[in-house]
């Protein structure tokens, strides 16, 4: 994406807001989709209410939390990090959600370890993920695999 393209606040907070007048029909996937694409242009549009559109999706992930599979969790907590919004009930709900995955197969290497840049990016520490990665990665010969 370049980034000499200056982007019309207005049309992204318009369609921001029309998402988040919409939320209730977002399932895991769609949330982090959306997330992921306002942080490839790095916009974070804010609200009359001091709110902006992070918190809002933020507040319905939480509630769909288990709907995620293992490239959202990815895309979701490295577009947080990437716009700087280390929500801390986000990144423990993400967390918990791969510790409680019986393997870490269904994670591509990429996903993986943009998981872990989010984690470190956020400052949001989670022990046990850390340790579920460390353990899946030590459990291979080469990380060729």
């Amino acid at each position: 994406l370049s980034k000499d393209i200056t982007l019309n606040e207005d049309v992204f907070r318009f369609l921001a807001g029309q998402s988040i007048d919409n939320l209730d029909q977002f399932d895991a996937r769609h949330l982090s989709n959306l997330a992921y694409a306002y942080a490839l242009i790095d916009n974070v549009p804010e609200f009359e209410d001091g709110s902006d559109l992070f918190d809002h999706i933020a507040m319905k992930a939480v509630n769909v939390k288990t709907g995620f599979n293992a490239q959202d969790i990815s895309n979701f907590v490295w577009a947080f990090a990437t716009v700087n919004k280390p929500h801390p009930p986000i990144f423990e709900a993400m967390g918990d959600q791969v510790v409680a995955m019986k393997y870490l197969k269904e994670f591509k290497p990429q996903a993986l370890s943009n998981t872990v840049w989010a984690y470190a990016t956020a400052g949001a520490p989670h022990a046990k993920l850390f340790e579920k990665v460390a353990n899946h990665v030590l459990s291979y010969d080469s990380l060729d695999e």
